[in-house]
């Protein structure tokens, strides 16, 4: 089969949605099947075989996070670079925004079945980055969509949920990552069957680090993610500060908020016990997690899934959550969930999770990485294109 993955940002950006395209990639390509991502243009990533892309219109400096503006231009371009490759069998939207709007479009003019996965809470993720322009987006959004794909979906939505709940109609399979997030989305009013399949880990990077525990001179606490608003890293740094935990904190990642955590750090004397990583690459994030005693997962309402507690839970490395639906799944011996949104609660927490973890510490279970591995998970994904093809 020819699989044309479609996605809002550049698969080289760093996310958790991207990595989980990468990964379906790697692996779809690695059972003998043809995959192409396309998704907007960065000119920091050089062309790749395997990746069309299409013109940002905004490119954000501080993450290479793009905004696009989707057209028929756009499409008729798509169509110029895919008359240069196989026949496309599957398209599978992996994007809520602009990738989702030309990835249906794209499907409805080449008459392709269309899968559907709903990776983001949009509704959150807007909310926390648009604040009062979220709805406003929303409709934007909806009226790209009736223009491009042009088929009778309904009224025009008002809100977030509203305009997911369009994208839905127009797929003819329809996955989140996890059945909590499959409950939200038809809470919400996005109708018909969704399938849980979850995102899954590189079966090599898993392999590589699995390795016993370091012990460490002292606790070891990793944050990965973002640095914005729906993340919640400035709450994270603040129930740093107010814990007085004796630990070696690290956070991975880049975003907006980076400038303004570099200034709470140097501003509450965190220099000796608080480091600002940066970007790094997904192997050496695995890596890090894998070695830490202790994950911080801060964000609460947003995460579909919440990738780096999995990351953390499958590699042996015990979570504080403040979001009781992204550890519900897990053995509850290896998380840890904060009481409510206060930092005053996630500052309690990580001073009592700080403690148990070095009394306790504990190795990967074999049973739960099988079950989140890339590979195991690809064959049901492949299934599913399988089933499609022939109704």
């Amino acid at each position: 089969m020819h699989v044309v993955i479609f996605h809002d940002q550049h698969p080289d950006t760093l996310g958790g949605a991207q990595l989980s395209v990468v990964l379906q990639a790697k692996y779809l390509r690695r059972m003998g099947h043809t995959v192409t991502i396309c998704a907007p243009e960065v000119p920091a990533y050089p062309a790749s075989p395997g990746v069309v892309t299409f013109a940002p219109y905004l490119v954000d400096k501080n993450n290479n996070y793009v905004f696009s503006w989707p057209s028929r231009k756009i499409l008729d371009q798509l169509d110029v670079a895919f008359s240069r490759l196989p026949p496309v069998d599957i398209v599978h939207v992996q994007a809520d925004l602009w990738g989702a709007i030309l990835g249906f479009s794209f499907a409805k003019r080449h008459q392709l079945p269309t899968v559907m996965t709903f990776h983001t809470n949009v509704a959150a993720g807007n909310k926390a980055t648009l604040r009062w322009l979220a709805k406003p987006f929303s409709i934007l959004l909806s009226v790209w969509l009736k223009r491009l794909v042009d088929v009778p979906i309904g009224p025009r939505p008002t809100d977030e949920w509203g305009y997911l709940a369009k994208l839905a109609k127009l797929a003819d399979v329809r996955i989140a990552p996890t059945k909590h997030f499959a409950k939200t989305l038809q809470s919400h009013g996005v109708l018909g069957e969704i399938l849980a399949i979850s995102n899954g880990l590189d079966d090599e990077s898993v392999a590589a680090v699995s390795a016993p525990k370091v012990t460490h001179s002292r606790p070891s606490v990793v944050w990965t993610g973002r640095l914005t608003y729906e993340k919640r890293i400035m709450e994270f740094l603040e129930a740093v500060a107010m814990a007085g935990i004796d630990a070696d904190v690290k956070i991975y990642g880049h975003g907006m908020l980076f400038p303004k955590a570099q200034k709470f750090i140097h501003q509450h004397h965190l220099e000796g016990s608080v480091h600002l990583e940066g970007t790094v690459s997904s192997s050496t994030m695995l890596q890090a997690i894998a070695d830490a005693d202790l994950l911080v997962q801060t964000s609460i309402g947003y995460e579909t899934q919440g990738r780096t507690a999995l990351e953390a839970i499958v590699l042996g490395t015990r979570v504080v959550s403040c979001d009781p639906k992204i550890v519900a799944d897990y053995p509850p011996e290896l998380y840890w969930v904060v009481e409510d949104s206060s930092v005053e609660a996630l500052a309690q927490m990580m001073k009592i999770a700080v403690e148990k973890v070095i009394a306790s510490p504990i190795e990967p279970d074999a049973n739960i990485r099988e079950r989140y591995l890339q590979s195991s998970l690809t064959r049901k994904l492949i299934n599913v294109y399988k089933k499609l093809r022939l109704t």
